[in-house]
This record gives C-alpha cells, structure tokens and sequence, in this order.
C-alpha cells in the first residue's frame, strides 16, 4: 500500500516525505493477526479516488418522472441518466480547490457535513460496493 500511496503523491506533487511522516506516525490499531486500522492511509486512498476517480461514468433509467429539487426540471421516466463521476469529484462548488490533494477531506467531521452522495468512488446507492 505504502507504493499507492507514494505515487499518488509523487504523481499530485505533494510532499512526500510529510504525507509518509503522518503516516508512519498514526497510531495502528490490531484487529487480530497482523490486520491494522490505517486512518490516515485510508484518508488518502479515498482522497486519491476522489481525484482520480477509478469508474468514469454511471448511468442509470429513470424508473418513474423525477423532479429535480430547486428547478422546474423533470426527468421523464425511461430516459437514461449519465453521471460523470470527473465531473463531481472536481466541482468547485462543492470541493472548494478541487485539484489540491487533502485527505483531510475526508475526517470524521467533513464526512458528517456533506451529503452522502458527493463522493461515490465507484457507484452510489443499493449497488454501492461496501
């Protein structure tokens, strides 16, 4: 993991040497065996997914018409919908300087403001992986 995680940095120019420091100085704790919890490791992982998004597109069919909130805009049933998952993770208005790599993002706090599905690295909803 420790090779993932250098070249995320090495590719996003970012300090190396601090990133690796925070990360050789989280505590680990064991989950039985040699299995550790990796806060700060996991942070990144999902910071670098939220970058370099590793599924380009979702596209799903409108069951039914579906009214879009704060607009007069209606999706009528049977249209296919593309999302492009570049296109979330980058906005600006909602990932305020979209291409600074902060695993930061991604504490317990900034988890907890943000609408659930603002970062989905692969999918959202019943077909989300876990």
């Amino acid at each position: 993991m420790q090779d993932f995680t250098a070249a995320v940095v090495k590719e996003r120019r970012l300090d190396y040497q601090k990133t690796m420091e925070e990360h050789q100085r989280e505590p680990r704790t064991v989950y039985g065996g040699k299995r550790y919890k990796l806060v700060y490791l996991d942070r990144v992982i999902k910071e670098a997914l939220r970058i370099f998004s590793a599924a380009s597109v979702l596209r799903r069919t409108a069951a039914a018409d579906i009214k879009l909130d704060k607009t007069d805009c209606i999706i009528p049933a049977g249209c296919e919908i593309s999302l492009s998952f570049i296109s979330l993770h980058r906005d600006p208005e909602l990932w305020p300087d979209p291409l600074k790599f902060d695993p930061d993002h991604f504490l317990p706090d900034e988890i907890a403001k943000r609408h659930p599905y603002r970062w989905m690295p692969f999918s959202g909803g019943s077909r989300n992986c876990p």
